[in-house]
């Protein structure tokens, strides 16, 4: 009867699910670090790599305290994320930062000082590391970081994929990997209309799912996603900024930020989502709002996924719970 073989496919869906969860956990080296800064840092008169003390975890120990360092110890694909905050009084230093790969930078936060004493600001991307690559965050000369024992400042990452060499196993091998990072890298706004933003600037694209041309992610496979975006704007009188993250032309989250005397504000937003094979996600600037960016890639949009999942089951994907 058709119950009994829903019931019989989805026995063996969970199993084979199962099966590829252990084979791929056994095979995969874990990865992963959160660290805090808890004291305050500059102005001081030359760039500097950020070191901070508190580790919170530091799995494979590929972050040294020491240096402010992580290095990958294996190929693969990498999410890292750092939160920066700022006390800025007055006529004080404001806080100019960027996420650094192997003496590049990647993508960056900047805060201006202004009539709000406390602001925090986030960035993130997925990076492709190769053994030995090295990341880590870099504080510019002459600004500077407030932190105390709330630890506000700080350095987050983890392997969310290892690179598969030629004579991998099948189980392993067949895992999808999708993953993507890019930046605005230009000034967007004020427009008539809601405008779905184009990032052009790649910074990784496994798998391909990101199109720079129309600024969407389309999934290649069913299964649970991680998205994220990072809105900046630089405004003072001028228009202030509104985003949201879309799927399927449906907003999920949203951020907004108003002008005022601090001209240099971001805001981040985030949101698990369970797409099918087909479904888009991008993010969307409303009309007349505005965003600012130099190069710096102020402003990014990044995404992976998290595990697949057997395309439309519906409510039976709780049958499933895959850790990564």
């Amino acid at each position: 009867s058709t119950p009994d073989l829903l019931q019989r496919l989805t026995q063996e869906l969970a199993q084979q699910l199962q099966a590829l969860k252990e084979s791929t956990s056994a095979a995969q080296p874990r990865v992963a670090f959160s660290t805090g800064l808890g004291l305050p840092l500059g102005p001081l008169h030359i760039d500097t790599t950020v070191r901070y003390l508190r580790i919170f975890s530091n799995m494979g120990n590929g972050y040294n305290p020491a240096t402010g360092i992580f290095t990958a110890r294996v190929s693969g694909m990498y999410y890292f994320r750092y939160t920066m905050h700022n006390n800025n009084v007055g006529s004080s230093p404001n806080s100019l930062m960027s996420l650094m790969k192997n003496g590049q930078w990647i993508v960056s936060t900047w805060d201006t000082t202004g009539d709000d004493f406390h602001d925090s600001a986030t960035n993130a991307a997925v990076l492709q590391l190769e053994v030995g690559d090295n990341v880590y965050t870099k504080l510019y000369a002459y600004r500077e970081l407030y932190d105390d024992v709330m630890f506000y400042n700080t350095f987050s990452g983890f392997l969310a994929k290892i690179r598969t060499p030629p004579g991998t196993p099948i189980t392993l091998a067949a895992v999808p990997r999708m993953a993507f990072t890019a930046a605005l890298g230009h000034s967007l706004g004020p427009v008539h209309i809601d405008l779905t933003v184009k990032y052009p600037l790649i910074i990784s694209n496994i798998g391909n799912g990101y199109n720079p041309a129309t600024g969407i992610f389309t999934a290649r496979v069913s299964g649970m996603y991680y998205f994220r975006y990072t809105m900046f704007n630089n405004l003072g009188s001028r228009s202030n900024s509104v985003m949201s993250l879309m799927k399927n032309s449906q907003r999920m989250v949203s951020t907004w930020d108003t002008s005022g005397s601090d001209d240099n504000d971001t805001a981040t937003n985030a949101a698990v989502l369970q797409l099918e094979e087909g479904d888009n996600v991008y993010t969307r600037l409303y009309a007349n709002r505005q965003i600012y960016d130099d190069g710096a890639n102020y402003n990014t949009f990044s995404g992976f996924l998290l595990f697949p999942l057997p395309p439309a089951l519906g409510s039976l994907t709780t049958l499933f719970s895959p850790t990564w």
